[in-house]
Parts: C-alpha cells; structure tokens; sequence
C-alpha cells in the first residue's frame, strides 16, 4: 500500500461502463425491493465494467462486518478490480441528535435506508440511497438521492489498497484488522 496523504489528491471520473452497470444494479435493486421487501448486502467485484463475483456480506455485529470488508479488500487487489458496487440496508440518524455512545439503530430519529453506491480505484464515488418506508406487512422506497461526495470508513480497506487518502485513525484501526484477518487466513 502507497502512501496516500499526498497534497492535491483528486478523485478521477466516473467511467461510462460502470455508470451504464450502476443504473443496471439500481433498477434490479428497486425490482428485487419491490417483491421481497428488503435487499441483501451485496458487494459486485468489478474490472473494466464487467462484474467479477457477487459477494455476499454479512455480519453478526459491526466487528464481523468490518472484517468481511478487509476480505473484500483482499479479493478486489486478487482480482485486480478496479471497482465495485455496493448494495444493502442500513440505519441513519442525525449525527446531532445520538446520545453517546448511541448506533442510528438505536435512535428513535433512525431512518432505514437502502443504498447502491459505485466507487472506483481512481476516487470516483457515486452513492445512491432512499429510504425505506414500512408498514406492516407492507414496505416501499422514496425517491432516489445521489451525492459524489461520499465517504464510509467499512470501505477503508479498498480506500487504502487503492492508494485513497483516509484519516490516520481509520488506517490505524484498519490495519490492525487487517493482520487479524490475515492471521485467521493463515
């Protein structure tokens, strides 16, 4: 892994394949959403916008989470991938409205979302997500948001074995689960 704190770092452009694949992984997410009322965390390995492998994600708590994206990490540098696209469902809240210590799970503010989000190794992020309304039985989605300026510390991992700046402290906690992951590879 280079060092990354370089001045001047510039994220490049989206690349017209990977755009064309992310509508493609939007519209089937919203048909998946719209039969099963929830979406599996998906994460599509891609190289010159063709899909490598559809992993599954999948953790107990945060932790285990966290440990499944220093994998995927290591795949996409096998792999050689170039980019990959991220499907699944979280919580939010706003950050000013947390009691310490407090997940967006817990907040009764929460919103569930659901997101796709496209990120590249040349820096390039699209991140779409909608919230997920419920009622009952019964679940829909709102209206799609799109923002390029988009940043999530489970992806620290990729950031770093693309050579993305991150802050000191994600590295530092990054790469101490990245040994642990290394060590239970072994």
């Amino acid at each position: 892994m280079r060092n990354e704190h370089e001045a001047g770092w510039t994220p490049g452009a989206v690349s017209e394949a990977n755009e064309e694949l992310l509508s493609r992984v939007l519209k089937s997410t919203e048909d998946t959403f719209a039969e099963d009322k929830f979406h599996a965390s998906l994460a599509f390995v891609i190289r010159a916008g063709e899909v490598l492998r559809v992993l599954h994600i999948y953790g107990e708590d945060s932790a285990a989470v966290q440990v499944q994206m220093v994998r995927l990490a290591m795949q996409i540098e096998q792999d050689k991938a170039d980019a990959l696209i991220l499907v699944g469902e979280c919580w939010s809240a706003p950050v000013d409205e947390l009691g310490r210590y407090e997940r967006p799970s817990e907040s009764d503010s929460r919103v569930e979302l659901l997101y796709v989000d496209l990120i590249q190794a040349n820096g390039a992020v699209i991140h779409c997500y909608t919230s997920i309304e419920r009622n009952g039985d019964d679940a829909w989605l709102g209206e799609w948001s799109m923002s390029s300026d988009f940043r999530n510390f489970s992806l620290t991992p990729v950031y770093m074995g693309w050579g993305h700046p991150v802050p000191e402290e994600w590295r530092t906690m990054t790469l101490n689960l990245v040994m642990e992951a290394k060590s239970q590879r072994q």
